[in-house]
């Protein structure tokens, strides 16, 4: 995973959230103390070190904000190693090791004996000539980092051919940890030059496997080739409720107390396994109850994503520390949804609709997705992976013989599931929407053609009258819409829907006295003629709903005084005459119009 874009941590941002610590935040590194100090202990008793624990656990920021400080404190240069960075695109693993190395050593500021020209590692390492030296004069031992060893074995699966290179790399390392004479010196004349003079007792390095746990089986049968490949390793577990609580008090410092403290591990933590219990005389020795620190244990991950997000609330708030009143407004799994949802706010719009469809199953499993593919749908996705790669929202595998991406976690899949099925409730309810105004516009079309001489013979019966004058509302919207005549088709459907969803009171009214006026806002745009059809299906569309029995006329006094206008300017203007069904129906509610009385 890049990380490069983050900034280093700081006094004030003494959490790194998903992503690795890295060496420039060992300040920040806490809690990890007795595993930093057995895996330097194994390291520099045995050529060969294996650490490996479940994904998620913080190995890479074990031996990057951890080892590494200690490392170089006693006269040792750490070189960072990936086996897919070694053996990618037809690389030669043994020079691009070599290559590392120099790299390393430069930028350390050590300077070699010799050159760093070798054939094998075990050459360049116990050549009598080659010696690595730092400014205060102490001779310096190398070690050789593997971090995801396991990508040995995925290069292997994938792509057969590049078994000779990872065979040439595994031999490499053999004939270092088993300090073995490589095959070609024991079988040929070697020139009599400083080049060609070996130190046999040699042991300037050193080497340290890094590899997921469900790797462990594999690793085994490198025995054949390694024979001392298990004998020497670390096995890394959650933290410790103690560790847990360094981790949030020294890193936060005067940022947060020990109550609050207390309460984030208890709020993060997890009761202990049993065998945890029995075998760790630490913890819960006086059977502490469930969610007392002594008794938990804590995935690192979640509890550095909880405080950065809380340490991102007390800075947004102008909070000089986290309290407890902070921790009290979220729960943990709150904090990741948030944690997500911020995340993806900052990237192009496809990449939450990405997500949803094709890195998580209905089910709520990780998927694999090629790295490929995603490239082929553009930059703007690509852009926006990227980024999420860099926040730690997704991490990148090698699997199949390619790049492929996912989810980094399965503390984020609750707000990723909870956002795919908001999207397929609004998918549905536009998909019935639409469906809805199709129907709607169907019956217009027909109601339009036969309203002009047929008004008086649509209405044998209430309901397709009622449906007929929604569809003429609907219909009339484009007379009066040049531009968007579907966005307002859609806005009166959403007004006449409004209406629908109410049974009368003072939100019926408004919702209903809403469809009136924006049919009264039409009128007042388009042709006389046009004016006056719409204005009659307002006016009966309104006396229906009021007849259905939904809506009281007692609540509408409003609207009916504006029914009561357009019903007498029709009069006024010779539309509509006092025996009408619309006239009638208001001297029942309230009153006859004055410009319709006496036939008028």
């Amino acid at each position: 995973m890049n990380t490069t874009a983050e900034p280093a941590l700081s006094r004030e941002r003494p959490w790194p959230g998903m992503r690795p610590y890295r060496e420039q935040d060992a300040a920040y590194f806490f809690g990890r103390d007795v595993e930093v100090a057995e895996l330097l202990a194994r390291t520099e008793r045995s050529l060969l070190t294996l650490l490996y624990a479940r994904a998620g656990l913080g190995k890479t920021s074990l031996l990057r904000a951890g080892l590494a400080p200690r490392l170089v404190e006693r006269g040792h240069l750490p070189v960072y190693l990936r086996p897919r960075a070694l053996l990618g695109d037809g690389r030669e693993p043994i020079a691009e090791v070599i290559r590392a190395i120099g790299d390393a050593a430069a930028r350390a500021q050590i300077e070699a004996t010799a050159t760093f020209a070798a054939p094998t590692l075990w050459e360049l390492f116990h050549r009598e000539s080659f010696d690595l030296w730092d400014a205060s004069n102490r001779l310096v031992t190398t070690v050789l980092v593997f971090d995801q060893f396991e990508e040995i074995f995925q290069i292997v699966d994938d792509d057969p051919g590049a078994a000779p290179r990872v065979r040439a790399l595994l031999d490499n390392l053999a004939e270092l940890v088993e300090n073995r004479l490589p095959a070609r010196l024991s079988a040929a004349e070697l020139p009599a030059d400083e080049n060609h003079r070996f130190d046999i007792a040699s042991k300037d390095y050193r080497v340290i496997l890094s590899f997921r746990e469900d790797y462990l089986p594999q690793v085994r049968k490198l025995r054949t080739i390694v024979p001392s490949v298990i004998e020497n390793h670390v096995r890394l577990e959650p933290l410790t409720g103690q560790q847990a609580l360094d981790v949030v008090e020294k890193a936060g410092h005067r940022l947060i107390d020990r109550d609050a403290a207390t309460m984030i591990v208890r709020a993060v933590g997890r009761r202990a396994g049993l065998v945890q219990l029995v075998l760790d005389p630490a913890r819960d020795e006086a059977g502490a109850p469930p969610g007392a620190v002594a008794s938990l244990e804590v995935d690192p991950a979640a509890l550095s994503v909880v405080c950065y997000y809380l340490n991102a609330e007390r800075q947004q708030r102008a909070q000089r520390t986290i309290d407890s009143s902070l921790i009290g407004l979220k729960k943990p799994e709150d904090i990741f949804d948030d944690y997500y949802r911020r995340a993806i706010a900052r990237v192009d719009a496809q990449a939450p609709r990405f997500i949803e469809t094709s890195l998580i199953t209905a089910g709520g499993e990780r998927v694999l997705y090629p790295m490929k593919a995603v490239e082929a749908q553009g930059p703007a996705l690509g852009g926006a992976i990227s980024t999420l790669l860099e926040q730690g929202i997704l991490r990148k595998e090698w699997f199949a013989g390619e790049h492929r991406i996912e989810i980094s976690h399965d503390l984020l899949l609750r707000p990723i599931l909870e956002s795919a099925e908001k999207s397929r409730r609004s998918a549905a309810r536009r998909k019935r929407r639409a469906r809805a105004l199709l129907a709607l516009a169907a019956v217009a079309v027909l109601a339009l053609a036969l309203w002009r001489d047929q008004r008086q013979t649509i209405q044998a019966e209430f309901e397709s009258r009622q449906r007929l004058s929604e569809a003429l509302l609907v219909a009339y919207v484009p007379l009066a819409t040049g531009e968007r005549p579907e966005s307002e088709r859609e806005a009166m459907a959403q007004l006449i829907s409004g209406a629908d969803e109410h049974a009368g009171g003072a939100d019926g009214a408004e919702a209903l006295e809403k469809v009136f006026d924006r049919a009264e806002q039409i009128a007042a745009t388009v042709n006389p003629i046009t004016a006056r059809r719409l204005r009659e299906v307002a006016v009966d569309y309104v006396q229906l709903k009021i007849d259905a029995g939904r809506f009281s006329a007692t609540e509408m006094d409003a609207l009916l005084a504006k029914v009561r206008r357009t019903v007498g300017s029709l009069c006024q203007a010779g539309f509509t005459v006092g025996g009408d069904r619309s006239v009638e129906w208001l001297a029942k509610h309230g009153g006859t119009p004055a410009e319709c009385r006496d036939g008028t």
